[in-house]
C-alpha cells in the first residue's frame, strides 16, 4: 500500500495492455563478420560436416557454430581462416 492507502501493483507495465513486458530480444550484434552465415552453412553442407564436427575443427562449441549460421554472432576472421585452410577454400 502507498501513503494514500491504495494497493500498489509490483507488476511491470505492459506495452500491449496484456501481460507484463518481458526481456527484449537483442538485435544483430555489432562487429564485423568475415563470412556470410549462408556461406558457412553451404561450406559445411558441401563438406558433409555436422555443426559439432565443424565446432571441433574450429575449437568452439556447437552452439557457437549455430549462432554464426543464424547470424546472431559475427563469424571472426580467425574462425574463417581455420575453416578455409584445411579444405583449400
Amino acid at each position: 500500500m502507498n501513503e494514500a492507502g491504495d494497493q500498489v501493483s509490483l507488476k511491470q507495465p505492459s506495452l500491449s495492455g496484456g501481460e507484463p513486458a518481458g526481456p527484449r530480444r537483442r538485435g544483430r550484434p555489432k562487429g564485423q563478420s568475415y563470412m556470410e552465415p549462408a556461406l558457412l552453412v553451404t561450406i559445411r553442407h558441401r563438406l558433409k560436416l555436422s555443426q559439432a564436427i565443424l565446432a571441433k575443427i574450429v575449437g568452439v562449441s556447437r552452439t557457437t557454430v549455430s549462432m554464426w549460421e543464424n547470424g546472431h554472432v559475427p563469424i571472426p576472421k580467425a574462425a574463417v581462416e581455420l575453416i578455409k585452410r584445411p579444405f583449400s577454400l
